[in-house]
C-alpha cells in the first residue's frame, strides 16, 4: 500500500471535491469549507509527519499526526465517542490511514472501535457545548468523528500545497 509522504498538503472530501478540511482564523474547530476556485486562497494546509506503520498488535497500519502549517497545533478529538467534533489541541493525536477508493479515510481507534472522520451536512448535530451549537452550527458543516459502520464512509484526498 502506498500513503502520502512526509509533507505539507490540503485535505479535500472525495465526494464534495470542493470542500476542504478547513479551520477558519480565530475558531479551533475542523470543518468542511467549501471553496470556488483553487484551495490555496481560503484553505488549510495540514502538514502529515508519519508516526509509525504498525499498530499495538504489529499489524500493519500507517500512522500520522496532522498539524496546521504556521502554529505547530494538532488536529485531535476532546473524547474518542461519536458525533465529536475535531479540534485544534495542543499535544499530539495519531490518526490512522486507511486506503478507499479515492483517497483514504482518516480515524482514530477507541476503546470500542475504529472511529473516521465524517462530514456533517449544515445544522446536523455534534456533541458540543450547547452554546457552541448555537454560535457555529448555523452557517458551516462540522467534520467529526464517527465509529466505522454507522455512517457511510467517507474518505479525502491529500492534494500536496508544497
Amino acid at each position: 500500500m502506498t500513503y502520502p509522504k512526509d509533507g505539507l498538503y490540503y485535505l479535500q472530501n472525495s465526494s464534495k471535491p470542493d470542500c476542504y478540511a478547513t479551520i477558519r482564523s480565530g475558531e479551533d474547530v475542523l470543518r468542511g469549507d467549501t471553496i470556488n476556485g483553487p484551495p490555496i486562497e481560503k484553505s488549510r494546509k495540514w502538514r502529515l509527519t508519519e508516526v509509525n506503520q504498525s499498530d499495538a498488535s504489529g499489524l500493519s497500519q500507517f500512522y500520522c499526526t496532522l498539524t496546521q502549517e504556521k502554529d505547530n497545533d494538532t488536529l485531535g478529538v476532546k473524547a474518542i465517542k461519536d458525533f465529536q467534533p475535531i479540534y485544534s489541541i495542543d499535544g499530539s493525536q495519531s490518526w490512522f490511514l486507511d486506503q478507499a477508493s479515492e483517497g483514504y479515510t482518516i480515524g482514530v481507534t477507541g476503546h470500542d472501535g475504529r472511529y473516521t472522520w465524517h462530514l456533517r451536512d449544515t445544522g446536523e448535530p455534534v456533541c458540543a457545548p450547547l452554546l457552541f451549537r448555537k454560535v457555529f452550527l448555523l452557517n458551516l458543516a462540522q467534520i467529526v468523528i464517527s465509529i466505522q459502520g454507522i455512517m457511510p464512509s467517507q474518505s479525502w484526498k491529500f492534494l500536496p500545497a508544497e
